[in-house]
């Protein structure tokens, strides 16, 4: 990020907590004009970022897209579901996650969370393969934390 971005995130970020600090919380025309100081950087943002980011994202979009497939796999052909990986509340899914991105025939692994099937290696693939597998492995931890958070928030509504 350009220092000259970065130091108008900073002045934003030092005229909130000033206000907040002198007020006991900031003002509605206060936080009208940071709205607005937001929205412009925001503008800037979008015409200073898009060749670099168009790069990056590109690039990043075909990684994101190759684990993406993979989970759909998952959950299309191996049949496991949200329900399947709810099911999974230790950390299995991280740990087998684990398991494929470190991989290595020579060094110890991490233990893998569950039995192998006919004495198969779980992970006993490519290593571009392991890696989508293990993305795909975290995404789907992520979305059983957040299923989690969201049940337990909802079971427990903040007044």
């Amino acid at each position: 990020m350009p220092d000259t971005l970065q130091t108008e995130i900073d002045d934003l970020r030092e005229s909130v907590l000033f206000v907040r600090d002198i007020t006991g919380g900031p003002t509605p025309v206060h936080l009208c004009n940071v709205i607005g100081n937001l929205a412009e950087l925001v503008a800037v943002l979008a015409e200073r970022l898009p060749a670099e980011a168009e790069t990056a994202s590109s690039s990043t979009q075909n990684v994101l897209s190759r684990i993406a497939r993979e989970r759909h796999r998952q959950v299309a052909q191996e049949g496991y579901t949200i329900e399947h990986d709810d099911e999974h509340d230790k950390g299995e899914l991280a740990i087998a996650a684990a398991c494929y991105a470190v991989y290595d025939k020579k060094a110890r692994q991490p233990t893998w969370p569950w039995p192998c099937y006919d004495g198969e290696d779980p992970c006993n693939k490519p290593e571009l393969r392991r890696l989508e597998i293990s993305g795909a492995l975290i995404v789907a931890e992520i979305e059983r934390l957040l299923r989690k958070e969201q049940k337990e928030a909802n079971a427990n509504p903040v007044l």
